[in-house]
């Protein structure tokens, strides 16, 4: 993982090949390390050299990122690891049984595990499981909230579907 003072490094480097201002390095040393912060200290130095004996201009961040990616010889970050609750995938199972109008409704859907993965996927685009549950839950039309764990990877038929679905499934008749 490259240390801030190794990306303030580079950007200083950066500073005085190519004319910036002093106060530059400060000023955007926060965007660099946010996207170069899984590489190697190694791995960015070597690219920083590279790319100040061969380019005329600061590079922006992307064509850093690209540099780096194009490299052979740079390692592959390894990005947010699952857990055990969502297998290694990020996202979660929620089935969620209530009463509308007098009629049982089940809603099932994945929702972003609360570990590191399902946080880097959900990104304010997903609700975590655990708000799911929470909120359904306490919800007054609630029969049952389900959610796979670690201890149960999978929902149940009975879980994920509706009874008559469920009834339908297994060869009787509907409701």
């Amino acid at each position: 993982m490259a240390r801030q003072d190794t990306i303030k490094a580079m950007l200083a480097a950066f500073a005085r090949n190519y004319s910036k201002r002093d106060d530059w390095p400060e000023a955007v040393w926060g965007t660099w390390y946010t996207a170069l912060k899984e590489y190697s200290d190694d791995d960015v130095k070597r690219i920083a050299r590279h790319v100040m004996s061969e380019r005329g201009r600061i590079p922006t961040v992307a064509a850093f990122l690209e540099y780096m990616k194009g490299d052979p010889h740079t390692a592959k970050p390894e990005g947010p690891k699952g857990c055990p609750a969502c297998e290694g995938t990020g996202w979660r199972e929620v089935a969620w049984h209530r009463w509308a109008d007098g009629r049982m409704l089940v809603t099932s859907y994945a929702a972003a595990c609360d570990c590191a993965l399902g946080h880097t996927y959900a990104m304010g685009a997903a609700e975590h499981w655990s708000d799911v549950v929470d909120a359904y839950s306490k919800h007054p039309s609630t029969e049952a909230v389900y959610a796979t764990s670690a201890s149960a990877p999978a929902l149940t038929i009975e879980q994920r579907y509706h009874p008559d679905v469920v009834e339908r499934l297994r060869g009787g008749s509907a409701r």
